[in-house]
């Protein structure tokens, strides 16, 4: 597992597709905290900013982060570069878990290092913060993991590139138009999809603990997919 590590992650820091993504995701995070900033500092004793309060770009930042883990799963397999690693590895499954993982870490490091970047930009005001905020901050981080594993798995399940790219964008605009058709898909179906959780994560609307089940069982769900079919794909 560990040589599967390092290699993937040589291989992805090369990459300048890589860091491009990188910073967009910073930058994303960051920039509108600029106009929090602002507001903030024109009435200092207006009150307490919460972590999600700094979350501004979250809808920018879920598809940057859709984007970039499905095309670091899926660009390898298109020219056949993680069949080498099966000639090296004892089994599979270690190339396409050091793939997960590196996403994930990737996504994640850069949404925290746009936080940090936004908590320092903020703290320079004097602005008082609200309690709970690791809880919240662990919240929206477990919210954009998810995204990053779900959308890896697609680039394993879907054998083109760009469809696995766009559709998981496609699903995340068109999936709250498509709930809200009917009242039983708004009440009943939507508090189980992907997207309602993750918005609920992302904006602090909810501290209780079904988004973060809905959204680890779909996560849970996709990965396991993504594994078997890992798994039982022939390799030319």
């Amino acid at each position: 597992m560990i040589r599967a590590l390092r290699s993937e992650w040589t291989r992805t820091k090369a990459l300048v597709g890589t860091w491009v993504f990188m910073v967009l995701i910073v930058g994303i995070v960051f920039l509108p905290n600029l106009g929090l900033r602002m507001a903030v500092s024109q009435d200092p004793g207006g009150g307490r900013v919460r972590v999600t309060d700094m979350n501004l770009g979250f809808i920018g930042t879920i598809v940057l982060i859709l984007a970039f883990s499905a095309w670091r799963s899926r660009s390898p397999r298109a020219h056949k570069l993680h069949a080498q690693s099966f000639l090296v590895l004892p089994s599979r499954w270690p190339q396409l878990a050091a793939v997960m993982l590196v996403n994930l870490m990737m996504c994640l490091a850069a949404v925290t290092v746009g936080l940090l970047v936004s908590f320092a930009l903020l703290a320079s005001t004097g602005v008082g913060w609200q309690e709970g905020g690791a809880a919240d901050l662990v919240r929206l981080l477990f919210g954009y993991g998810a995204i990053s594993l779900i959308a890896s798995a697609v680039g394993v399940l879907i054998g083109s590139t760009a469809a696995a790219v766009a559709l998981p964008i496609v699903w995340v605009a068109m999936e709250p138009a498509l709930v809200n058709i009917h009242p039983f898909l708004a009440n009943k179906v939507a508090p189980w999809l992907p997207m309602r959780n993750v918005l609920t994560l992302m904006t602090g609307e909810s501290t209780g603990g079904h988004p973060i089940l809905v959204l680890g069982a779909w996560a849970l769900l996709f990965v396991a997919a993504a594994f078997w079919r890992h798994q039982r794909a022939d390799v030319r």
